[in-house]
Formats: C-alpha cells, structure tokens, sequence
C-alpha cells in the first residue's frame, strides 16, 4: 500500500517512525483528528509535518502535541511542529515547571555559549511561540503532564476520545526536580558542557482511547525497584484506565531497563501488536532486548534496526566529534528511514492491519 494513501474517516491510524536518531508517532483518531507524540526531522525536515503533507493533511488537523520528555531524539524540530500547527495544544512533562529547569533552558541555549544546544533550544523556542501567540483566539497554553491526569477528551460523531497520561508519578516529579535543582547554573556564570540533563523518569507515558480501542505509548519511562516511580507506579494505580491495550509501543527503545512482565500481564491483551525504535547512540534494541519482546508478543515490529557496522573515521576526528556532539554514534545508520503504519476501522473486531516502510520491519 502507497505511503501516501490517507486513512478512511473511520480508520484509526498509529504511524511511528524511528530512524535511529530520534522517534514520532502520529496518530488518527478517526474524522481528520489527529494526535503527534514527540518529533524528529527527517532529511532536515520535521517528520511528522512532512508525512502529513505526504498523505494530504493540512498541519491545523493536529489537536494534541505531547513531547514525552527533553531529550533530543524525541524533541528534534518540535518547535517547528508547534509553529505551524497553530491550532494545537503543546502537553509535556511536568517536571518542566522547575525555576531551575527553566533557567538551564534559558542558559544552554544561550548564543553566548557557542552553538544552539539541542534539546534545550527546541524547548525554549516552543515556549517563545506560545507566549506571543498570547491574545490570539487560537491560543492554547501549555498543559504540563503528570501521572492519572485527562489531557484531552472528545468526540468524533458518537465515538470517544480519550488522551490520558499515566505519568509521571508525584515521586517521580519530585526526583526530576531535585536533580534540577542540582544542575542550577547561574546565568552570570560560564557554562560549559553539555546541561545533563538525563530525566527518563520525567517521561510522559500515554494511555489513548479511540471508541472502544486502547493504546499504550511508553515514551522513555523505565522500571525501578520502587512501587512509587517508574513502570511500577503506573500498574499499580488504581487511577488509571484499566482496559488491556491492543497496541504497545516499547518504551526507551526496546532496552532491558524499561522492560517489564506485569505490564503485558496487567495492561496488554496477549499478543499485543508492539514496535519499537532503534536509538544507534545507545545500540538499542540490542538482541536480547528484541528476543525478550518476541517472546511476548508475535506481533512485534521495529522501524529499523541497527546495522551493527562502524563508520571509520580518524582518531582525532572521532574525539572532537564525540565531545562536541550529544548525541554521537559511530554506528552507520539503515540506508533508508524506517516507519511502521497501524490501521484499524474503528468498532471492527480485526486486528491490527500493519505495513512496514524503508527499514521498518517485523521482528
């Protein structure tokens, strides 16, 4: 089926992309609504701004915008994203509220400091478009996430749609606040460095409603040994929509530190549909990680795996590059961009009808 068909006014749409340096979903939730989760570009171009064009849909169909956490594999060109999706409400982490985070923002991405500093710039730039879009009729302001919070609900003729966010939890918060607090750099000190800013924990994971369908987003989130952060606050609350999802998409790449079996028991129906998406920084998935997840599943798929080859670069080119950039990898990235489509017609009873494009492919 061509990239470029849209989906029917009844079909559900889960798009996800992952290239290996960043990841977006996409999502329609029937009538020309739709709902982006995160952002990456792709050849220099805002993903999901490009595919939308690809199939045909105008940027004001977007209603929802949720960047899950700040690092630069889910925040890059979000600004963008925001900017021409004027009709949009932007949704992120709680933990955002900091007075600390917002003076990093303001102080790493300052051009005193040399270069733009992804992803601080992007979260700043964001915020500078909401606040001159204040007085305009269109203007929404921002909705910071938390765990067992409604972000959006409507409806779509007599079906229901519900944006739900299952954290992150008080604890959770409070941590991504604490070590806030210990990055604080005054703006009439040097900076220097890249800010470390590194808060997983902060990720916003999203339970989605559509009629009678449920999807699981696990953004970045991880599990830990307390019952109060991470996965394990999310299963045991008692808050949360307790309806089994049919659709998972694995959380922090598909790593060993984000898996967890009472999610699938508890929160999954069994064989669940479930991509995940490469980061080639980190090496994710690596293959346990992808042999733990087809055990669970038979229905797993990824946008693209890593091709397990290094670039060969000089000595001295390799050190200046690792120190000047985040986000470095030596690894050679898929030959083509990867993305996984989902549809499904709403109320049907079938399964998850799935197509793989560029790298993307089924596990």
């Amino acid at each position: 089926m061509a990239i470029s068909k849209p989906p029917a006014a009844d079909e559900i749409e889960i798009c996800v992309f992952g290239p290996g340096t960043g990841e977006t979903i996409l999502i329609h939730c029937t009538g020309n609504e739709w709902i982006c989760v995160d952002c990456t570009t792709s050849e220099g171009k805002c993903w999901p701004l490009s595919y939308l064009g690809q199939i045909g849909v105008q940027p004001d169909a977007v209603r929802l915008i949720v960047a899950t956490h700040w690092h630069s594999d889910h925040v890059k060109g979000l600004s963008e994203l925001v900017r021409v999706c004027g009709r949009a409400q932007l949704v992120c982490s709680g933990a955002i509220r900091s007075d600390e985070f917002k003076m990093i923002v303001a102080r790493f991405s300052s051009e005193e400091v040399g270069v733009s500093r992804a992803p601080l710039s992007e979260v700043k730039h964001c915020f500078e478009l909401l606040a001159a879009r204040k007085g305009n009729p269109s203007y929404k302001p921002p909705n910071f996430a938390h765990a067992d919070q409604t972000l959006d609900r409507f409806t779509v003729g007599s079906r229901t749609v519900e944006v739900f966010a299952l954290s992150p939890s008080p604890q959770d918060r409070l941590d991504a606040l604490e070590a806030f607090a210990k990055y604080f750099v005054p703006v009439d000190e040097p900076a220097t460095g890249l800010s470390p800013i590194d808060q997983n924990h902060a990720s916003v994971v999203l339970s989605i409603r559509i009629d009678d369908e449920y999807l699981l987003l696990g953004a970045d989130l991880e599990r830990t040994n307390s019952q109060h952060t991470g996965w394990n606050a999310i299963v045991a609350s008692t808050i949360r929509p307790q309806a089994l999802s049919t659709l998972f998409k694995v959380p922090h790449h598909g790593s060993s530190n984000a898996q967890s079996d009472d999610v699938w028991r508890l929160m999954l129906i069994p064989s669940a549909c479930a991509v995940v998406t490469p980061y080639a920084a980190s090496q994710l998935p690596r293959p346990e990680g992808l042999q733990w997840l087809t055990a669970r599943t038979s229905e797993a798929y990824a946008t693209s795996l890593a091709t397990g080859t290094r670039i060969r670069r000089r000595p001295e080119v390799e050190r200046i590059m690792k120190e000047s950039t985040a986000d470095y990898s030596s690894q050679k990235l898929p030959e083509e961009l990867g993305m996984v489509r989902f549809r499904k017609r709403v109320g049907s009873t079938d399964s998850w009808t799935a197509e793989t494009f560029g790298d993307g492919q089924k596990l």
